[in-house]
């Protein structure tokens, strides 16, 4: 039993008959309010987003800014700087089964028509459509999961500059991977012989897109590997790629080490059926078999020995929290209590260069 307690400062029940994903809160800036002002949004699996501004202890009708039907099931939200030419507009971005769309969320000023003498200015606050992308090939082939943002190939402090957007990556039920440069679709690839897909994690500093696996294992894949995989497979010629019936479908065993690869190991992979590379372990910067399935993940410092500049990525998993390096080393492993089933991991800034976690679960008495 802890000794500590946290007390409640603001709270809000959305839904008695709605159902929501893991992923579909986000908080922020959403609206480019000055000064800055985090807001929360929300969307159900009914296609229903709400957009709230806690002020004040305690939950008020005006704290609700918004309350916008969608008409398809919101899978999870991010915010990010999605709109071409306005790197410093953050937007959000609504994941749907077969879509993504990318909204702004606007605020306009309205006075008191019974006092317009008022000084007092209400809010009124519009989320306006600004680009969306059919997922799959022509809508079609693509069931969606999960998604992940950041300035993919080194958009960020590379040379393109401080302020350019971020890029969006989708992953479909079936391991299919779709990534969109704003309004415009980049590549697609498809992880070989994916059976459950797994959490997604973006690391700014090395350019690198970290997932999880049906088989227990977390893979590192660097991003220009897998935008040039595909380039790769189309100019090669049929029968030169190694990717006959039989290799595409990775019956051959041993292809997947625990080390990291070489350059040499890293060609495009074979096309599958419909046309997109299959991604395979050769292609893989590093991986570590954890020996559990991996709920969540997140990346900062929570050791406290990696160097300022280093990031470290806390898994996790059915039964324990794993701290990895960034390079692919296990670092520390801490057994979860027992009848608890995990079901989140949030982290959080402490003192110092640290950062701390905290895991929420199901349990008899309902969730803690």
């Amino acid at each position: 039993m802890s000794v500590f307690r946290l007390k409640e400062w603001w709270s809000c029940r959305v839904s008695a008959d709605e159902e929501f994903d893991q992923g579909a809160m986000v908080i922020g800036n959403l609206d480019n309010a000055k000064p800055v002002s985090n807001k929360i949004a929300v969307g159900s699996q009914s296609g229903i987003l709400r957009v709230y501004e806690p002020r004040q202890s305690g939950y008020r009708v005006e704290d609700l800014l918004l309350e916008m039907p969608l008409n398809e099931p919101i899978l999870q939200l991010l915010a990010g700087t999605f709109i071409p030419g306005s790197p410093g507009m953050i937007a959000i971005a609504v994941l749907h089964p077969r879509r993504l769309q990318i909204f702004e969320l606007r605020a306009t000023g309205s006075t008191d028509e019974e006092q317009p003498d008022s000084s007092t200015i209400t809010l009124i606050h519009k989320l306006s459509p600004v680009y969306s992308h059919d997922l799959g090939m022509d809508g079609k082939h693509f069931s969606a999961f999960n998604m992940v943002a950041g300035g993919f190939g080194g958009r960020i402090n590379g040379s393109q500059g401080r302020n350019a957007c971020d890029s969006i990556m989708v992953q479909s039920l079936d391991g299919k991977l779709q990534v969109f440069e704003q309004s415009a679709h980049a590549f697609s690839v498809q992880f070989a012989d994916c059976l459950i897909p797994g959490p997604l994690m973006y690391l700014s500093q090395q350019d690198t897109i970290v997932t999880a696996t049906g088989a227990c294992r977390i893979e590192c894949y660097r991003y220009q590997v897998l935008a040039q995989a595909q380039a790769q497979a189309h100019s090669q010629p049929e029968g030169k790629d190694g990717g006959s019936s039989s290799g595409r479908r990775g019956g051959g065993g041993g292809e997947e080490k625990s080390s990291s690869r070489g350059g040499s190991s890293r060609s495009g992979g074979a096309l599958t059926d419909i046309g997109l590379t299959a991604v395979r372990g050769a292609m893989c910067e590093w991986e570590v078999n954890l020996g559990e399935p991996i709920n969540h993940v997140v990346c900062g410092s929570f050791s406290g020995t990696t160097p300022a500049k280093q990031q470290e990525l806390a898994f996790l998993g059915a039964h324990s929290l794993f701290i990895v390096k960034e390079s692919g080393g296990l670092l520390q492993q801490k057994r979860l209590s027992l009848g608890a089933a995990p079901a989140c991991l949030s982290a959080y800034a402490r003192s110092g260069a640290c950062t701390g976690t905290g895991t929420g679960k199901h349990s008899e008495d309902g969730p803690s």
